[in-house]
């Protein structure tokens, strides 16, 4: 048995530790439920505590440490000056929180990207000097609605983590394409916009800085060396076999009698069975 001193250096009541753990994500169910009467319980007092208890307490404090940092670490990043916040920038807050993600500002990874297109988003991050990666497959159900303009119904996702052969291949794309480089589209000369077409987000997030940059249909300008080497990107991460075997999966199970995907001009499409 071992006998501990506790002490509290933050008023750690119930209204900090929901604002506190509400910015964290991927905790568990519970997390914060189950560690404030444990905190409440022992604060300023001596006890006597099983080296099994200890170990549970001093666990949860170590992950209050780390979480700390992380968050102090996201808070301090800086947008890069290659980046675009008009439009997209904004509309993509809204999709994070659905598909239960925080925007890539708030990222806790020291490194993480994400590429969207209409139907997914890939994302790729580095976790204990491992990288990892994940896709994220979407559609939006489309209803009919003759008295307004908004035609969004529920969204329907499906995550599928990728394995060490699929992440290396996106790693080594994204070296080869030199996409961390890439300017937004409008800090690229002759890069103009349109009405139609799609459009790409690329979303990346360092220690120190993240970046948001979107692309309009770059098949648009094959005389630039910039749509030419984003358009080889989109199409080697599509054609990688667990990324296409996975978005086939997800589209035979899709619920949707009529459903729409798309960033900037939408793909409406109706189910006939």
């Amino acid at each position: 048995m071992i006998k501990i001193q506790f002490y509290s250096y933050i008023n750690f009541d119930a209204e900090f530790a929901t604002l506190f753990f509400s910015n964290v994500a991927g905790l568990p169910t519970g997390f914060a439920e189950q560690l404030i009467p444990t905190w409440a319980k022992f604060k300023g007092k001596t006890t006597v505590l099983s080296p099994t208890k200890l170990e549970s307490i001093m666990r949860i404090l170590s992950v209050i440490f780390i979480l700390t940092a992380n968050l102090t670490f996201a808070q301090e990043r800086q947008l890069t000056v290659d980046s675009d916040t008009s439009f997209w920038f904004n509309w993509r807050t809204e999709l994070n929180r659905e598909l239960g993600l925080v925007t890539i500002d708030k990222s806790i990874e020291e490194f993480e990207l994400r590429f969207w297109d209409g139907y997914k988003v890939v994302r790729l991050w580095e976790a204990e000097d491992e990288l990892r990666s994940e896709v994220i497959y979407f559609l939006r159900e489309y209803k009919e609605n003759k008295d307004s303009y908004d035609y969004e119904g529920r969204l329907y996702h499906s995550s599928q983590q990728l394995n060490e052969k699929t992440t290396q291949a996106i790693n080594n794309l994204i070296k080869d394409f030199n996409i961390l480089n890439l300017p937004t589209d409008n800090q690229i000369e002759g890069w103009k916009q349109g009405l139609d077409g799609v459009t790409y987000i690329i979303e990346t997030s360092e220690p120190n800085s993240f970046s948001f940059k979107n692309y309009w249909t770059p098949t648009s300008f094959p005389e630039l060396k910039e749509a030419r080497f984003l358009q080889y990107f989109v199409e080697q991460i599509n054609s990688l076999e667990q990324i296409n075997k996975g978005f086939e999966k997800f589209m035979a199970k899709q619920p949707f009698k009529t459903y729409y995907a798309g960033i900037g001009s939408a793909v409406i499409a109706t189910v006939i069975k």
